[in-house]
């Protein structure tokens, strides 16, 4: 099996869904909702000797609430 030469850029992209008792972060009137949130990113790796690397990334995600 041939294996092929490490990359130095990966690309990702992520979601999640989540649920809250308290919309407003508030001590009254709380208020339940869900929120989803999406993820896409890239970055770089590279070695450069004696131990060392440099990582470079970008990320990028947007939230939206169901109700409110």
């Amino acid at each position: 099996m041939r294996q092929g030469k490490p990359q130095p850029f990966s690309a990702w992209a992520e979601s999640a869904i989540f649920l809250t008792n308290n919309v407003a972060l508030s001590d009254q009137n709380r208020a339940h909702d869900h929120f989803f949130v999406g993820t896409t990113g890239i970055s770089y790796s590279r070695g450069l000797g004696s131990g060392f690397s440099l990582d470079v990334g970008l990320r990028l995600s947007a939230y939206r609430y169901g109700r409110y």
